[in-house]
């Protein structure tokens, strides 16, 4: 373990506080969404750069801009921002709606979906946002991609010989008739 963290280290690390502000979520939370995406904790805090690379941002990750650390925005909030329903921003969310510019959300729950404020800025201004986020490079769980956490296998019943009946079914079939 270094005694010597300098400041630099601390740049590359977020702490769980920290974190729990930027995600608008609670610290418990937080934590366990670093448990989801695979990112563990190295001293003091998360790493930035496993964080936005989750996010599904590109090489070169920006995690030294200071625009990029504001708040994320949920429906509500987005809805706020943009001055648009709730409704809408769920839809847009959702991919149902016509404008299809916000459906690379970062999924938190099926109710926590959220987006980052330069993403909205961009949408009401009618630009290419300042930073590019590819869904297909953001971690499955913040895609709302179902990953099995139980193991399945597959167990073939074998069909009862015929003619036999089992203990089972001889509970709910009737009587076998007198010939």
């Amino acid at each position: 373990m270094r005694t010597d963290q300098t400041e630099e280290d601390d740049e590359l690390l977020i702490r769980t506080k920290e974190l729990s502000e930027f995600l608008d979520v609670t610290d418990a939370f937080a934590r366990t969404l670093m448990k989801a995406l695979d990112i563990p904790k190295r001293g003091k805090g998360y790493p930035k750069t496993r964080l936005f690379a989750a996010f599904g941002f590109p090489a070169p990750i920006p995690i030294s801009a200071p625009d990029i650390w504001r708040p994320l925005l949920d429906g509500p909030a987005a809805a706020k921002a943009t001055e648009q329903s709730e409704k809408t921003i769920g839809r847009m969310f959702e991919g149902i709606h016509k404008d299809k510019s916000f459906t690379n959300f970062l999924f938190f729950g099926p109710r926590k979906r959220m987006i980052f404020p330069f993403e909205s800025e961009a949408w009401l201004s009618g630009i290419q946002p300042e930073f590019i986020r590819m869904k297909d490079l953001m971690h499955p769980y913040l895609r709302g991609e179902k990953t099995s956490t139980t193991r399945t296998t597959n167990h073939k019943h074998e069909p009862a010989p015929t003619g036999a009946r089992s203990s089972a079914t001889v509970l709910f079939l009737p009587p076998k008739s007198k010939k």
